[in-house]
Parts: C-alpha cells; structure tokens; sequence
C-alpha cells in the first residue's frame, strides 16, 4: 500500500513538471513569434513589401505597352497557309501583357493552267489576349500568349475578275495558347518566334467544319513598343 501512494505521488509530481515543461515551451515559441513579427513588420516600415505580377518590390507598378505584326505558316485543307496579322497590349510590371491579337486566314488551293480561275480558302480570327512574360529581364526570354476568341473561315472561287461563292464556311469559338522565345533587339523593338496550338469550337457551319484547319501554326512577331 505505502509502495502504492509512492508511486502516485511520483507520477503526480512527475506529470506536474511535464506540464510545466510543456507551458514554458508554448510561452518560449509564443515569444519568438511575436519577435519575428516585430522584426518582419520593422522590415515592412523599411519599405519591403511581397511582389506580385500587378506590385513590384518597391511598392511601384510600372506600366508599358506594344503593337505588333504577325507572321504566321499554317496549313487549310491540305495546303500552306498565310495568316498575317496585328496585336497589341498593355505590359504590367514587365511580367503580364492584356491586350488583343487578330490575323487573317487565307490560301489558294487550285488554279488552271490559265490562270484564269482559282480557288482556295479566307478568313479569320483573334480576340483577347493575355500573355504571361517568363525571365522579363533577360535578352532572351519566353512568353506565353494565350487568345480567348473566335473567328470564321469560308471557301471562294474566282473565274478572272469575278468573284463566285460556293457559300461554303464555318464559324467557331478559339482558345488558342502559344510559346514564344522573345529576343530583345534594342530598346524599343523586339522579335518572337513561336508555335500554337489552336482549340477551336463550331458555332455555325455550312458544308464545312474546323477539321479542314491545322489546329498548329508556326510564326514570327515584329514588336514595337515601350517593354
């Protein structure tokens, strides 16, 4: 018995210091805490503040801006494919461009031994871009366009200098994401080569569908600008 309330009395006084330890160490990491909180708001008062895509470092946003053309090789029906082309956007701290981007679409795939008759392919397509800029402070860096849009493709068929419709066409929806290498060439002009990929929906049809486009395309872009 005298074995038995020994035992309880150590484990008890045992049990007490543990918990003693145990808030000693809470007040100990409360206390640290608290220091680096006062140290990290110090730094803050110093004039440090987290970077963002739209907030640099300092605290400033910097603003710049470009227009472009495009130069593209794509393929409609089987056949090489031009698409040239415009776009421009507001650059945000040197790190996201938003602007909009368009080209045309337009190839011919037969003519007569004449040359009095042809046909082929026109259309276009663009809309809004969004294009992330990756290692913006090197000379040689990636971008990232990506158009949210739309556009339309029809067929036409020219015997001499009159135009004949076939009426053939299709309109769709476009997700087109792209990857470009960028090359800074002086300060206010640069230079892109890029592939894309393009996701295109029907939205209204006749006798023709998006599969007669290659969804791929390979380019250049001419940008002139304040980056």
């Amino acid at each position: 018995m005298e074995l038995t309330l020994r035992f309880i009395k150590l484990f008890h006084k045992t049990t007490k210091c543990m918990k003693t330890r145990i808030v000693l160490s809470m007040m100990g990491m409360l206390l640290s805490f608290g220091a680096w909180a006062q140290t990290d708001s110090t730094n803050a008062s110093d004039g440090w503040e987290q970077k963002s895509i739209f907030k640099s470092g300092n605290g400033k946003t910097t603003h710049g801006f470009y227009g472009g053309i495009i130069t593209r090789y794509g393929q409609v029906s089987g056949n090489g494919s031009a698409l040239l082309g415009a776009k421009g956007a507001w650059i945000i701290n040197h790190k996201l461009g938003i602007g909009i981007s368009g080209n045309s679409i337009m190839n011919r795939t037969k003519t007569s031994a004449n040359g009095n008759v042809f046909a082929g392919y026109a259309g276009g397509n663009g809309g809004i871009m969004i294009e992330p800029i990756i290692f913006a402070d090197k000379a040689v860096h990636i971008t990232l366009p990506v158009v949210f849009g739309g556009g339309f493709i029809g067929s036409y068929t020219y015997f001499g200098n009159d135009l004949w419709d076939t009426g053939k066409y299709v309109a769709f929806g476009l997700i087109e994401p792209g990857i470009e290498v960028e090359l800074n060439v002086i300060k206010w002009f640069r230079v892109s080569f890029g592939a894309y990929y393009a996701f295109r929906s029907e939205v209204d049809s006749y006798k023709m569908d998006t599969d007669i486009m290659s969804p791929l395309s390979l380019g250049a872009t001419f940008k002139f600008g304040k980056f």
